[in-house]
């Protein structure tokens, strides 16, 4: 099927603040220009993407002041889904990267692995749009080495970055199988950085699957079901706030510091063997299906940041505004 590029607002997508302000319409700018991409390719252009791309586009453009709510919702979705991926291959700077196409071909083709793909590209367009330089580490292929999956650069500062988001297989629905799925994402991969060229690392993890525990009203701006000293925390500049919580010895023996996956997190975390694999940060993800907000959608994602002591100074605030230090 022959198609047609489409009109791209650049003065939407050149401010990622307009993702938080006016979250529609920015996925919609970002899906046209993932659209624009994958037709400009022969080879992308014949994958199911281009006409998934075309039929959402075309439903925004003819059909949002008229369509029930249901469907509104069902094709904001969509764009929750193809807006990110938009917005991190509109600021990749090498979009001819052997890696860098490989993993998107991978997200455009391989439906069960997809949701892996899409948060690594959400961290890439997140890092990417807050002037981070990022690149896409080859593989190894059929050598033993493993490999991180990215970096990002800032003010000559370099982080690895390895990213998880498999949907698990069982139903994640108590304490028990929470902390195994934190303990596994964390043995699996810090694998990847146990040479030291790899040095300082960072696991991202989406972990939506078990929100039912921890995606409750109010908890969005802190980890929920956590209470720490207020001496030990402090705001940082431009909102947010940091927590040292090995100023807080009582932290860990508190009922609500128990049994809940934040404090897996924690425990697992602090636990790696520095001297071998070299992970000093871990991003902990969940994302929210689309909620209304007066006339707009939102799909609002909660973070929290571990690092570790000596790690504090290069933490990577731009992913997470609610850091906690071990």
């Amino acid at each position: 099927m022959a198609y047609s590029k489409l009109p791209v607002d650049e003065m939407i997508l050149a401010h990622p603040g307009n993702e938080k302000t006016d979250t529609l319409q920015y996925w919609i700018e970002a899906s046209a220009y993932l659209f624009n991409f994958v037709i400009e390719d022969p080879d992308l252009a014949r994958l199911p993407i281009a006409d998934q791309l075309d039929v959402l586009l075309r439903f925004w453009r003819t059909r949002r002041l008229s369509a029930k709510q249901v469907d509104l919702e069902d094709a904001a979705l969509d764009l929750s889904y193809f807006g990110p991926v938009g917005k991190a291959v509109r600021y990749v700077t090498d979009k001819k990267n052997p890696q860098f196409r490989k993993e998107f071909k991978r997200f455009a083709t391989d439906p069960p692995s997809a949701i892996g793909y899409h948060y690594l590209f959400y961290i890439v367009g997140t890092l990417a749009a807050n002037a981070y330089q990022v690149g896409f580490v080859a593989e190894a292929g059929k050598q033993t080495k493993k490999t991180p999956d990215l970096w990002a650069e800032k003010g000559g500062k370099r982080t690895w970055i390895e990213a998880n988001a498999k949907q698990p297989v069982r139903t994640i629905d108590s304490p028990e199988r929470e902390w195994q799925l934190i303990r596994d994402i964390l043995e699996e991969k810090k694998q990847k950085f146990s040479e030291a060229v790899y040095c300082p690392g960072l696991i991202v993890a989406d972990i939506s699957p078990i929100a039912h525990r921890i995606n409750k009203p109010g908890t969005l701006d802190g980890a929920p079901l956590v209470k720490t000293n207020k001496d030990c925390c402090q705001p940082l500049p431009g909102g947010g706030f940091l927590c040292r919580l090995y100023d807080d010895p009582e932290w860990a023996a508190r009922p609500e510091n128990r049994d809940n996956v934040f404090a897996f997190l924690v425990q697992e975390f602090a636990t790696i063997d520095r001297s071998k694999y070299h992970v000093e940060q871990c991003l902990v993800t969940i994302s929210r299906r689309v909620v209304s907000i007066g006339n707009n959608l939102a799909f609002p994602r909660q973070h929290q940041l571990i690092v570790t002591r000596n790690a504090e100074a290069i933490a990577l605030t731009e992913l997470s505004r609610s850091l906690y230090v071990i």
